[in-house]
């Protein structure tokens, strides 16, 4: 298992740094199985400068290479 930041880490950017910028410290050290986890459970998608729905393309995008 991984961090999510390890994860987060391994984006390209832009998403790398939008990513790491909405996750709190508490979060970046978490341990999760999968990329997806991580991007699923970092931080509030709603809440973030991108929204919700930026968030569900690019998380399809790098999982699910859609």
């Amino acid at each position: 298992m991984k961090t999510i930041e390890q994860y987060l880490n391994q984006l390209e950017e832009p998403y790398k740094e939008q990513a790491i910028n909405n996750t709190g410290d508490k979060n970046l050290k978490r341990k999760v199985s999968s990329l997806n986890e991580a991007l699923m459970s970092a931080f509030p998608w709603q809440g973030s400068p991108e929204g919700y729905r930026y968030w569900f393309v690019v998380r399809d995008k790098l999982v699910y290479n859609l």
